[in-house]
């Protein structure tokens, strides 16, 4: 018998994030501007800095991992190509896992745009 047990990390999760992708079109003249238009909106989540020993172990650079970011919803699809919005502050999504692979929570490792 196999038993699932599900994770709840909404108490844990007091923000709301806005996930975007890049729809970038062509504009006539050669190039391919960004277009970034929402993918999910309303996401229950929790926006945290990243430790020293976090940035580390993204080898040493500060500047490449700044937050880490807690989905409440393991379902939702947020790859590398995306970005998230927060408030006023805009982060590229480095990298995206499903912690425990049953689709309860994710875990975003972003750098924050300045």
């Amino acid at each position: 018998m196999s038993v699932t047990s599900q994770i709840d990390i909404t108490d844990m999760c007091p923000h709301t994030i806005t996930v975007q992708e890049n729809n970038a079109v062509m504009d006539g003249k050669g190039g391919m501007p960004d277009n970034w238009s929402d993918k999910y909106t309303g996401v229950v989540s929790r926006v945290r800095p990243a430790s020293a020993r976090e940035q580390a172990e993204w080898g040493g650079l500060p500047a490449i991992l700044t937050h880490i970011v807690y989905v409440a919803n393991g379902a939702l699809v947020i790859e590398e190509k995306n970005r998230v919005v927060f408030g006023t502050r805009i982060f590229d999504v480095l990298g995206s896992r499903n912690m425990d692979e049953l689709d309860n929570f994710l875990t975003l490792n972003v750098r924050e745009i300045r």
